[in-house]
C-alpha cells in the first residue's frame, strides 16, 4: 500500500541532517521551501542511468538502493541508503547525468531539493559549504574502502567485516549472552538482523547470492554463526575479528 501523506516539518527535518547543519533558521527557511516531498511505494525507480541530474536527494525514512546493470545482464548495488542519507550530490554539481538508477527497497518518504536552491544558499552559507566537503569526502574515503576490500580481501573476509560492522552487542538486560567455548570459556556474542533480503547485500560485497549463502554455511559449520532467516548470531567475536 503507499505511504499516506502526511503534513511534515521540512524546516525542522533539514536542521537534524548532518549536510544542513550549522544553517541559520532563515537559511533553513529558503531550502525547505524549494524542496519537494516525495511519497514512494516499494519498487519504484527514482531515476535511470543517463537521466539528467538537477538536484539532490534526502531519504525522511524508508530504504533505497543505487546500482547499475552489469554487461551480462545482472545487477550490482553500489550502495544502500537508510534514513537521514542525501545523495546524488557530486553528479549534480559536475553537470553529470547519473551513472547509476535508484529504486525503493521499502515505501519511503523523500525530499527532492533542486541544484538552483543548493547553489544559491552555497554562497549565502559557509556552514553549508563546508559540510558539503565533509560529505563528499567521506564518501570518497568510503569508495576507496570499497576498492581496497574488493581487491585484497576474500569473499569470506567481506562477510565476516560486514557482520562485525553491523552487528550488536546483546543488551546488558538480556544477560549479557555469551557462548559457551569449547575449553569452558566464554566468547561474546553479537547480533545482526539483515535488514534487505540476502541477495542485495551480497551484491553489494561484490558476492553473487550463491557465494554469499555458502559462506554463511561456512561460518556456521565452523561454529561462528548461528543462522535464522534475517537474524544471525555471532557466536565468537574474537575468533571473527581475528578473520576480518
Amino acid at each position: 500500500m503507499p505511504c499516506a501523506p502526511q503534513w511534515i516539518d521540512t524546516k525542522a527535518l533539514l536542521a537534524r541532517v548532518p549536510l544542513f547543519d550549522g544553517m541559520s533558521p532563515s537559511e533553513l527557511a529558503r531550502v525547505a521551501g524549494g524542496a519537494r516531498e516525495m511519497h514512494t511505494t516499494r519498487g519504484e525507480v527514482l531515476f535511470r542511468k543517463d537521466d539528467p541530474c538537477n538536484g539532490i536527494y534526502l531519504l525522511v525514512y524508508g530504504r533505497v538502493k543505487l546500482a547499475f546493470v552489469t554487461p551480462q545482464g545482472g545487477e550490482k548495488i553500489l550502495e544502500i541508503l537508510d534514513q537521514g542519507a542525501t545523495f546524488c550530490e557530486s553528479t549534480m554539481f559536475l553537470g553529470e547525468k547519473y551513472q547509476v538508477y535508484a529504486q525503493t527497497l521499502t515505501d519511503c518518504l523523500l525530499l527532492f531539493i533542486a541544484k538552483p536552491v543548493l547553489t544559491a544558499e552555497l554562497t549565502e552559507a559557509p556552514a553549508l559549504a563546508h559540510r558539503l566537503i565533509d560529505t563528499l569526502s567521506r564518501r570518497l574515503h568510503d569508495l576507496s574502502s570499497d576498492i581496497e576490500s574488493y581487491s585484497l580481501h576474500s569473499g569470506r573476509q567481506r562477510v565476516v567485516r560486514f557482520l562485525l560492522r553491523e552487528g550488536r552487542a546483546t543488551p546488558p538486560e538480556s544477560g549479557d549472552r555469551r557462548c559457551d567455548g569449547e575449553e569452558g570459556g566464554a566468547q561474546l556474542s553479537m547480533s545482526v538482523s539483515l535488514l534487505v533480503n540476502k541477495s542485495h547485500i551480497a551484491s553489494r560485497l561484490n558476492l553473487t547470492q550463491e557465494h554469499f549463502s555458502r559462506i554463511l554455511h561456512e561460518l556456521v559449520g565452523d561454529g561462528l554463526l548461528l543462522v535464522d532467516g534475517r537474524e544471525i548470531l555471532l557466536r565468537d567475536v574474537d575468533r571473527l575479528r581475528q578473520e576480518a
